[in-house]
């Protein structure tokens, strides 16, 4: 017995389990994070991009702005360059035309946006006119030289700006006669093109002495908001005497930058999270892996201090191993050498009592022979029980599945246990809804021992009333088997037990009925085996009912039926039940049909030599539509049951006869046309043969060590009308065989000098010389399948089991003779 690897703790195994949670949380742990992380790089990307972008509309702005205080500029010294270009300022020359010329200084500065108030100086810089009547009045010097620059001469102060611009007179040369002076409006400057850049701040224009600011926008005092500052040079390389300028915008830095800095933010905080709750879950995790190191460390010690036990142990766990295979070796063969030796005697126990029951005996005397026959039969299913028993405990190997007729195993069933109850006097009937299908691919042998084991129940409980085997198709799909009987039943209280080996649901049965009380556990381990179950319904006194499934694979060859069947279309399976208790001759399960379109699906695929149909149910136009569906030539006899008795044939289209139902047992000559099937004798004598010396014409060899047993075999081959040699071992057999031809060899398996096996291992390889091929049938006490195997697979044909039912024996003979 080898050591059974060991289990890893309860502890152990949960630890592990958790860490396996562990990891999967980590694992979703770090590629959520890294979810964060990656989103949070293409969002902090996307913040730099629009910082990058409100910088460069930040930097359009001011440029804007730049722009349109040149422009103004500009715009302002054209104005008065226009002014100083009229006509009339040649005026300036002739002190009479004085008012002409303020007329037009006032009229320019009407129209101007830009120019405040003009003066008019002469060549020498002395005021000649005015659009300020004070300046007339106290005239002031000029602030420029008289000619000296004087072409778009600029000059900024803090509360004013000025421009002066000369008065030129062209004859034969240029000559500057005057020029003209005025002060510009210093919010044209910074004229509305500038709002739009200054909302939410402001523009400021200086210059760098900061004598002269100009502020346009919100005012710098009261502001509680950071603002952002740009500012850039004003060049005016056409004027003169224009300093240089420095516009400076002004912007809130929530509305360039807010929604940007907002979004680095919460980016800056996911990231902190994301690498916070990573970084606490790998502690977390390592601080796992340290429990289960030292878990995995302590489970090891353990498994090494049991390793060691083993090891100590392991001595004493061959010795009980080579032990075990000793003790299963010499079951084994302890069961071999029971059942050949219990079977060879019972062979001849059986056959001899068949054959003293041949003979004339007196009522007595035939008494005594049928109780050695019923006590040797008995003693044969107890030791047959125990062998098979055995098997199921050990393990028996799955048979291969065959393609098979589900109605030739009712069938055979019917065959073999009908004559035993009629000789109790009960019914006993076999029905087979009509869904079943004709053939099918199931474990046959199986099957067929299950099912032997329930009747023989049934029969053995069962002292008056019926045995009813059925066969249907369950609602799963599988063969349904169900084998009921009116016998004794079983109280509800012992159900759970009937299932048990070795036990019997009361004392006194067991006394009163024999048995071991294994037929039913046998029955329940063969069902299990085949993927089945084996279920009971019973009450004491009422009978018992047990059924079991059996999977199978429908098979789509065509299903050949030699055998004509009877169909029984009838409400219910009670009502088919009475009916074929009544048909007690019937050779074949009865076809149950339910409805009339189930009996035309029957009709099609099958043949049929009677229909009974209850006409209350079927109604009585029936036949005449059953008749439509089948040819003539295979057309049944349509046969109708009414319950009131009154129907006549003639009312009835298509019925050959209307019987009263229930059906009389003694109405069987009406319904067939035949006298009712009478119970062969036993005694029926058969073609008496004769004993050979030697090889004849219709010699049969009979290869057998056991004195009784030889001269059983001989009695039945002589009385089925052959000559026979005996042959007391294998080697007497090859011998014999060697001498002259014979119609067949029955052959032992177990026998001194040369078994069986090897003896026609001798004979076939005689044959292989050329002559023919001589049937071997194996006859031995050694019948379980690997035995049969191993005979098959020495070249024996055939292979019967000890104790030999005659019937098989001469129809196997017949098959490889005839």
């Amino acid at each position: 017995m080898s050591a059974a690897p060991q289990e890893p703790p309860p502890a152990l195994e949960s630890h592990e389990r958790r860490r396996s949670r562990h990891r999967y949380l980590l694992g979703l742990c770090v590629f959520v994070c890294g979810v964060f992380l990656v989103a949070g790089q293409i969002v902090y990307r996307s913040v730099e991009t629009l910082e990058e972008k409100a910088e460069e509309q930040f930097a359009a702005e001011l440029l804007n702005v730049e722009r349109a205080v040149g422009r103004h500029l500009a715009e302002a010294m054209h104005d008065l360059e226009a002014v100083a270009a009229q006509p009339v300022m040649l005026g300036v020359l002739d002190e009479d035309l004085d008012n002409e010329v303020a007329s037009s200084l006032k009229s320019a500065r009407d129209s101007s946006s830009a120019l405040l108030e003009i003066d008019c100086f002469d060549a020498a810089g002395k005021l000649v006119t005015s659009t300020v009547v004070e300046r007339l009045e106290r005239p002031a010097a000029s602030p420029f030289s008289p000619f000296e620059g004087l072409r778009g001469r600029w000059s900024f102060a803090e509360k004013a700006v000025s421009v002066a611009v000369p008065i030129e007179w062209s004859f034969d040369e240029v000559e500057r006669i005057g020029y003209l002076r005025a002060e510009v409006d210093r919010a044209a400057l910074l004229p509305a093109e500038t709002a739009a850049a200054s909302q939410a701040g402001w523009v400021l224009l200086s210059d760098a002495s900061g004598d002269f600011t100009l502020r346009s926008g919100r005012s710098a005092e009261g502001d509680d908001e950071r603002m952002v500052l740009r500012s850039t040079l004003l060049h005016f390389p056409s004027l003169t005497g224009a300093p240089e300028l420095t516009v400076t915008l002004a912007k809130p830095f929530g509305t360039l930058f807010g929604r940007s800095l907002a979004l680095k933010t919460r980016v800056q905080w996911v990231w902190f999270g994301s690498a916070l709750v990573l970084g606490l879950v790998l502690l977390t995790f390592a601080r796992l892996e340290a429990n289960y190191k030292h878990g995995l460390e302590t489970y090891a010690d353990e498994l090494q201090a049991k390793n060691r036990d083993l090891s100590l142990s392991r001595s004493q766990l061959q010795e009980q191993t080579r032990r075990a295979q000793v003790a299963s070796r010499a079951k084994s063969e302890f069961l071999a050498t029971m059942s050949h030796e219990l079977r060879t005697p019972l062979n001849g126990i059986l056959g001899m009592t068949d054959l003293l029951k041949e003979t004339k005996l007196r009522g007595t005397q035939r008494e005594f022979a049928e109780t050695v026959e019923d006590s040797a039969a008995g003693l044969l299913s107890i030791i047959d029980g125990i062998l098979e028993y055995s098997d199921l405990e050990a393990g028996a190997d799955e048979p291969p599945l065959d393609v098979r007729s589900p109605r030739a195993t009712v069938d055979a069933l019917l065959a073999r246990f009908r004559a035993r109850g009629r000789a109790k006097g009960l019914s006993f009937a076999a029905l087979v809804r009509t869904r079943v299908p004709w053939r099918a691919r199931y474990d046959e042998g199986r099957v067929m021992r299950v099912l032997d084991r329930l009747l023989d129940n049934a029969l053995k409980f069962t002292a008056k009333g019926r045995v009813v085997l059925e066969l249907d198709v369950s609602a799963a799909h599988e063969l349904e088997f169900r084998v009921s009987d009116t016998g004794i039943g079983v109280a509800p209280e012992r159900l759970a037990d009937v299932f048990e080996p070795f036990v019997q649901t009361d004392g006194t049965h067991a006394r009163r009925f024999g048995g071991a009380g294994l037929g039913l556990a046998i029955a329940k381990g063969l069902c299990e085996a085949m993927g089945g179950r084996l279920s009971v319904e019973s009450r004491a006194g009422g009978g018992s009912s047990f059924g079991f499934t059996v999977p199978f694979q429908p098979d789509a060859s065509e299903a050949v039926d030699e055998t004509a069947r009877v169909l029984l279309l009838v409400p219910d399976l009670e009502a088919a039940r009475a009916t074929a208790e009544a048909l007690v001759g019937v050779e074949r399960a009865c076809e149950v049909a339910f409805d009339a379109e189930e009996a035309a699906g029957a009709l099609a695929r099958g043949t049929f030599a009677l229909v009974l149909a209850d006409l209350k149910h079927a109604g009585r136009a029936v036949f005449d539509e059953l008749a439509r569906l089948v040819p003539e030539q295979r057309r049944p006899r349509f046969v109708g049951l009414d319950a009131s008795g009154t129907v006549e044939a003639a009312a009835v289209p298509g019925a050959a006869l209307v019987l009263a139902a229930p059906l009389d047992p003694g109405e069987w000559s009406r319904v067939c046309g035949v006298d009712p099937p009478r119970a062969t004798s036993d005694s029926t004598a058969m073609a008496s043969g004769v004993r050979a010396d030697g090889p004849t014409e219709r010699c049969i060899l009979v290869a057998e060590d056991n004195p009784v047993n030889q001269r059983l075999m001989a009695a039945w081959v002589e009385r089925l009308g052959y000559a026979c040699q005996i042959a007391a071992d294998g080697r007497a057999a090859v011998a014999a065989f060697e001498t002259g031809a014979y119609l067949c060899v029955l052959m032992d398996i177990q026998m001194p000098e040369m078994d069986g096996l090897e003896a026609t291992r001798q004979i076939r390889a005689l044959e292989s010389r050329g002559e023919r091929r001589t049937p071997i049938i194996a006859v031995t006490a050694n019948s379980a399948d690997e035995d049969r195997q191993r005979g098959l697979a020495a070249g024996m044909d055939a292979y019967l089991g000890k104790p030999v039912d005659r019937s098989l024996l001469a129809e196997t003979i017949a098959r490889f003779v005839a």
